[in-house]
């Protein structure tokens, strides 16, 4: 396989999972710039949620394909898709932790002052609330892909954008 197949081939594996991320994230940031203007505070959506959509698809599909992305595979679905969802938020949880401290480290100085104001700040409701809705994005995308995948990969897709081959009942 040459590199310009393998590159569309990965473009094209983590197109609609980033699509997915895409929507979830710009709608959960929609949210929180909503409820900032009534404070006159003003936050980007657009560049926050495309970068976290890429990297939210790219770590999916990385540990969708590693052992601990497919341990309980063998149980029932909803196990499967719950273990899922807990290993990849708490390792949402952890990045996002450290890229808490090192902001704080860097604006503070001091290593022990960032990891004390970590748990400490004002915007650690905000912290626990994005990753409150990445988890709920996490169970939605693991609850779709093991739905997908029981019904044949790629059956979901051609399900909701494919075109209806029935006439709708006009009742």
């Amino acid at each position: 396989m040459s590199v310009g197949e393998r590159v569309r081939q990965e473009i094209r594996e983590i197109g609609l999972v980033t699509l997915y991320f895409l929507t979830c994230f710009l709608f959960f940031l929609t949210l929180k710039k909503l409820v900032l203007d009534e404070y006159d505070v003003e936050i980007s959506v657009l560049g926050t949620a495309a970068i976290g959509a890429v990297v939210a698809a790219k770590v999916v599909i990385l540990l969708g394909k590693t052992p601990l992305g497919n341990f309980f595979v063998s149980d029932r679905r909803v196990i499967h898709v719950l273990w899922r969802s807990i290993v990849y938020t708490a390792i949402v949880f952890v990045v996002t932790l450290a890229e808490r401290v090192f902001d704080l480290y860097r604006e503070k100085d001091t290593l022990a002052v960032a990891l004390r104001e970590t748990w400490s700040g004002e915007t650690t409701d905000h912290f626990l609330a994005m990753n409150l809705a990445v988890a709920a994005s996490l169970v939605a995308y693991n609850a779709f892909a093991e739905i997908d995948h029981q019904m044949g990969e790629g059956a979901l897709r051609r399900l909701f954008l494919g075109r209806r081959t029935d006439s709708p009942d006009r009742g």
